[in-house]
């Protein structure tokens, strides 16, 4: 399949109609052709976004419900504007450089995304944040003198 943005929900659940579960969740595991998911798009329970090799930005306005999980897609550059209310787990995407000022989740992790540098200041998240082997990352938005305005976090800096 020809990589391609996917415009609404509808040409999305036309193209991989597998990956809408009953439940609620959207699995897109190791789909090919995907540049991009519709803007807009909610979810109502989880969305993983595993191992899809032609994923390279996850467009504004994504909302879910539960957890969202992105994990090695390879040539993911741009989280954009998003709103996680569980978990937002991002793994082993090496490309990965810029993640939207906009973005709100619940709890952050970011482990083994090479290329990332900053965190913009207002990215807001409820409980923890976890950031890990991200070699490029050097500093963290949040104030940590001021512990309770700051999410619990667990920051490990590539040596």
């Amino acid at each position: 399949m020809q990589a391609r943005d996917f415009k609404t929900v509808a040409e999305l659940r036309e193209a991989f109609p597998s990956a809408f579960l009953a439940d609620g969740t959207v699995d897109l595991s190791r789909k090919r052709g995907i540049r991009t998911i519709p803007r807009d798009m909610t979810v109502e329970r989880h969305l993983i976004l595993d191992d899809c090799p032609d994923l390279i930005e996850t467009p504004d306005g994504l909302k879910v419900k539960g957890w969202a999980c992105i994990s090695g897609c390879h040539s993911l550059e741009k989280i954009g504007k998003a709103e996680v209310t569980g978990s937002f787990q991002v793994t082993a995407c090496g490309r990965l450089h810029e993640i939207s000022p906009d973005l709100k989740s619940g709890e952050l992790l970011i482990i083994y995304c090479a290329s990332l540098s900053h965190i913009p200041p207002t990215v807001r998240v409820e409980r923890s944040v976890s950031l890990s082997f991200c070699p490029e990352l050097k500093e963290v938005p949040w104030d940590l003198g001021k512990l309770s305005e700051v999410p619990s976090v667990l920051w490990a800096a590539h040596p």
